[in-house]
């Protein structure tokens, strides 16, 4: 397909995802902060999934594995924002292994798809509604882009960027976006990240290839400088008992479906990484070396995300 037909047929899915969570949703995410919300103003979210991983790959059709991946993701937003989840060409796996030309322009073509669908969607939902950013893995690296390079169209309107699954650095990457990371709960206008291991953590495939890289400031990145946001606590470098999280989506084994289940796991930050603490549950045979729990970094926390999301958009809303 020519550039020019991607780009007349981009938006076909970018209309809003209406996922069902009726009988999923935990009560604790039905409470009266909820209804404050869906009684206010409704914002608007763009979610930008990842890269499917090659073991994805090989189960399902590319369509089954879109899907799954938007609801496990996007639909923790769909309690306080009209979602929109953009197709775009993603680059492949190997575009982040590798430090070449053609490597640099699959990332770019990606980030251009993306950039596009950020125009259609902000004339879509026209100049007064607030805005919420999330992307995972790869889409969390082009949301990234997207807050350096649209600061003046995000300016006043962005409650909150969960750019997750992929590392940010506070020194090297966040003054480009001109937004601080979240510090509280209820802080809006700030960025929330982080990437979910397991006990011991090994980030070294991560690691080796993004420390000393430089940021949009030119500064060298660092795992010491590496950006946590606790989802369950919703603060820099927090902690929280598994108690504390409203729910974890476990997917059946066909990935038809999912059951949220809530206080089976914690986590805290510790040099930068999420690291899980609680029962592990059953997500999927997915799990990446080092113990990474990547592909699950939103449905670990599906709960707690619905519940951050819902506390920042009243916070705006006041």
């Amino acid at each position: 397909m020519l550039a020019s037909e991607v780009a007349d047929t981009l938006f076909e899915s970018i209309d809003p995802v209406r996922i069902d969570c009726e009988g999923k949703t935990p009560e604790q995410c039905q409470d009266e902060a909820l209804d404050k919300v869906r009684s206010g103003d409704v914002l608007a979210a763009l979610v930008i999934p990842g890269e499917i991983t090659q073991q994805l790959q090989a189960l399902q059709s590319t369509e089954f594995r879109t899907r799954l991946f938007v609801q496990s993701q996007a639909s923790a937003f769909n309690n306080v924002a009209d979602v929109w989840a953009p197709r775009y060409r993603q680059a492949a796996f190997g575009a982040f292994l590798l430090k070449s030309n053609d490597a640099r322009k699959a990332l770019d073509l990606a980030y251009a798809d993306v950039s596009r669908a950020f125009d259609e969607f902000l004339k879509r939902v026209g100049p007064d509604r607030p805005i919420i950013l999330a992307g995972h893995s790869q889409g969390a690296l082009h949301i990234a882009r997207l807050l350096a390079d649209r600061r003046a169209e995000l300016s006043g309107r962005l409650v909150a960027a969960y750019a997750v699954g992929w590392p940010l650095s506070v020194a090297a990457d966040l003054p480009a976006f001109g937004l601080p990371p979240c510090r509280s709960a209820a802080q809006v206008s700030c960025v929330l990240s982080w990437q979910s291991f397991g006990q011991p953590a090994n980030p070294d495939m991560i690691m080796d290839a993004w420390a000393g890289t430089r940021g949009p400031t030119g500064i060298k990145r660092a795992q010491a400088d590496l950006l946590c946001v606790n989802p369950i606590t919703g603060t820099q470098n927090g902690a929280a008992p598994p108690q504390a999280n409203l729910g974890t989506l476990i997917p059946a084994a066909d990935f038809s479906n999912a059951t949220l289940e809530a206080g089976i796991l914690g986590a805290h930050c510790e040099r930068g990484l999420l690291i899980l603490d609680g029962q592990l549950p059953p997500v999927g045979p997915f799990v990446l070396p080092g113990n990474n729990y990547h592909p699950y970094d939103y449905a670990l926390f599906w709960g707690a995300v619905a519940q951050d999301a819902a506390r920042r958009t009243e916070a705006w809303q006041r």
